[in-house]
């Protein structure tokens, strides 16, 4: 909270009418975990204090200028002053956000709406201010796992919210930083030094959040909230936990009738205990292998320009290599393992959620990875190990590009490509090089997303208010003023379209907004007002005959739709075929070609099982099989998760879901740079889940989905 007056006062007054927001309504096992995670933060606060009052006093001695200097001398000093505000504003600021939570449905209950909050254009300390904390709440959740999605669903329990936004959620690392940020909001400090202390919050307490949901989950299930929770519906995959080498090792030996699954104590061809050797042992044994892998290493770097593309033959490409490398192999230790590398490349390689550019960059890297598992068997069973996290930071950030005719201008192509240029020439047995990688990547990929999350902030901002401002509109009634007033048709055709036709129109924008439904319903009004326009049988007889069939079959539908009387529609369609036969003969005899031809609409009519053009089709109602709820799952979608959307243009695309606006009822995707590429209606989303059109990408850590593949493999082989 900003303040220019003496802070020993205010903001004390201020902390202390916080603490008497009404806790009450809390349920005592809510207020139990919100008052445990207050504890652990206010415990990390005091090493951030000291941290940080270090780190100032160091980046004023570095300063280039006198005023920058005093800048961060007068923050040091004033961190010291303020200690114990920030700490107290900070917890107060949390439990505002659960009573504001809890506020909110108590005015829903009683039927009041939330003002309208006005939009403006956010300023640069804002954004900033966005950025950090989306960044730090995107890191921690993911880091989090599957101890924020349990903490999320307990939460559910035992606070009468049963729906989130993406940043409303109580308790959630959103809310911690935005208390955080509240707390130093101090008008005397600028954004550079707000942003300082809100890097050491994401050091000490950002990084912390896992282990605190961990125990706060341990907490709520001691209290008997959903003691047997399952969320395997949550994610996009199941995963096992932390997978032990010798676990992989015994099931490469059963598979081929070698050994037995004896997993509980681990033993097999006189291996036993946790695990197998690893750094050390490992690459002493296996140093014979290691002339043979840099010269294929190094044929690697020479072919990479003439490396196949096409999916069947990279994945030849890579069981030659597999090949090359087990002839040299003389441990059946060795085998296995670039056996199981071999397994996990496979895999990789057949991942429909990888384009073949990625995919060709990740087959290169196989013979580096032989070398690291060869090296150092933890790869196996250490999800953080520093290969395997490059190999899955890479793969994930491959989950949303979309390659576009500006390739060979793609900056995340281009560094992946140098990742995997410098690996397969430089690696030879010293895995520092795999740290530098991955932390050059990190850094590359935090400027990209910093960038990414301003433009979609901006775009958010501007997509709400635009969602805000149709909300007021008519458009139905709006394009039906604008066609009518200059229209000349019948009087009754006018009260046909003005009435009944209206409500198609309406109920269509309402849940379709302006996709194709809305477009195919406004032309059946332009094409009708058209096919009664005086003298068109005589400029445009081919057209009329060969376009009013399908304006009437088009029309008829959407009366239907709305559920009139069949005698009502009956007696419209007849008034329009005898305004069509009124033009035809007042502009030409009645010859007999004429005559058949009209006919022949008349007939094309009667027949139900004609279909007319699609062009023609409004859809008031959408095609959703009754047996499976896709609006609700259409509302279940997550946002910030990665999605493959059919085009018309039969093409798919790769979409990151940015937002949600009103009650479920518009989707807002963008590509991965930030840029909105698809604007779909709940209903327009529910129809394409039911006919195949919109699935999720699984943005899961692939190397630990590959190894669950291959352990079914392994295990079903050595049943």
């Amino acid at each position: 909270m900003s303040s220019n007056v003496d802070t020993n006062i205010v903001m004390l007054k201020t902390a202390h009418k916080l603490d008497k927001l009404p806790e009450a309504r809390i349920t005592p096992a809510a207020k139990l975990i919100q008052d445990y995670l207050l504890e652990q933060m206010q415990l990390c606060l005091k090493d951030l204090f000291e941290n940080a009052d270090d780190l100032l006093f160091e980046i004023a001695e570095k300063a280039g200028s006198g005023s920058e200097q005093a800048r961060y001398f007068d923050a040091m000093r004033g961190l010291r002053v303020r200690r114990k505000i920030i700490d107290a504003q900070f917890a107060s600021k949390v439990r505002e956000q659960v009573s504001d939570c809890l506020n909110k449905v108590l005015n829903d209950a009683a039927g009041l709406k939330e003002r309208t909050v006005e939009l403006g254009i956010v300023d640069n300390d804002q954004m900033e201010r966005a950025v950090a904390i989306e960044s730090m709440a995107a890191k921690a959740i993911d880091a989090s796992g599957d101890a924020w999605l349990s903490f999320r669903e307990r939460l559910n329990q035992v606070l009468p919210v049963k729906s989130y936004s993406k940043n409303e959620c109580p308790l959630s690392p959103y809310q911690f930083g935005d208390s955080f940020f509240s707390s130093i909001d101090f008008d005397d400090w600028d954004m550079k030094v707000k942003l300082i202390l809100f890097k050491l919050y994401d050091h000490h307490i950002g990084k912390q959040l896992p282990e605190m949901y961990f125990e706060a989950n341990e907490k709520l299930r001691d209290q008997g909230i959903l003691p047997d929770l399952d969320i395997s519906h949550l994610r996009s995959r199941a995963r096992r936990p932390a997978i032990n080498a010798n676990y992989l090792q015994n099931l490469m030996a059963a598979s081929r009738g070698e050994g037995s699954l004896d997993m509980e104590r681990g033993q097999q061809n006189g291996w036993q205990g946790d695990s197998m050797p690893v750094t050390g042992g490992a690459g002493f044994q296996a140093a014979y292998l290691m002339p043979n892998l840099n010269q294929l290493q190094q044929s690697v770097v020479s072919t990479s320009s003439n490396l196949p593309v096409a999916p069947a033959e990279l994945k030849q490409w890579s069981q030659n290599i597999t090949q090359q490398v087990l002839e040299s192999a003389k441990s059946p230790i060795d085998s296995d393992i670039i056996n199981l590398v071999a397994m996990l490349f496979e895999f990789i390689l057949e991942e429909r959620d990888l384009l073949p550019q990625m995919k060709q960059l990740m087959a290169r890297m196989q013979i580096p990875i032989i070398k690291v598992a060869l090296l150092e068997r933890s790869f196996f069973d250490d999800n953080q190990h520093v290969a395997r996290r490059l190999l899955n930071i890479m793969t994930r950030s491959a989950v949303g590009w979309q390659a576009d005719e500006r390739i060979d201008e793609d900056p995340m192509l281009a560094y992946m490509e140098d990742i995997v240029t410098r690996l397969t020439k430089e690696f030879d047995d010293d895995l520092q090089i795999f740290h530098e990688e991955l932390q050059k990547f990190e850094s590359f990929l935090d400027e990209y997303q910093h960038k990414r999350v301003i433009y979609e902030a901006r775009l958010t901002t501007a997509e709400v208010q635009r969602y805000e401002e149709e909300k007021q509109r008519d458009w139905a009634r709006e394009f039906l003023n604008e066609v009518l007033d200059v229209a000349v048709i019948p009087e009754a055709i006018q009260k046909l379209l003005s009435t009944h036709w209206y409500k198609v129109l309406y109920h269509t924008y309402s849940r379709h907004g302006e996709g194709d439904q809305w477009r195919n319903a406004k032309r059946v009004v332009t094409e009708l007002v058209w096919s009664l326009q005086p003298g068109v049988t005589t400029h445009s007889r081919e057209r009329f005959f060969a376009v009013t069939p399908k304006i009437l079959l088009a029309l008829r539908k959407g009366l239907t739709a709305l559920k009139l009387d069949n005698g009502e529609i009956s007696r419209w369609m007849s008034m329009i075929d005898d305004l069509h036969l009124q033009e035809i003969s007042k502009h030409e005899a009645p010859k007999p070609e004429v005559t058949r031809q009209f006919q022949k609409v008349q007939h094309e009519l009667k027949q139900a099982q004609i279909k007319p053009a699609s062009s023609f089709e409004p859809e008031p109602e959408p095609v959703v099989p009754e047996s499976v709820d896709y609006l609700a799952r259409a509302r279940s979608l997550q946002q910030g998760l990665w999605y493959e959307l059919l085009q018309m243009n039969g093409k798919w695309l790769r979409c990151h879901l940015l937002t949600v606006l009103g009650d479920g009822e518009r989707f807002i995707f963008t590509d991965r740079t930030g840029e909105k590429v698809a604007d779909r209606s709940l209903y327009g989303l529910a129809t394409a889940m039911a006919n195949g059109k919109f699935r999720q990408i699984d943005d899961q850590p692939i190397i630990d989905r590959a190894l669950d593949t291959v352990i079914d493999q392994l295990s079903s082989q050595a049943v």
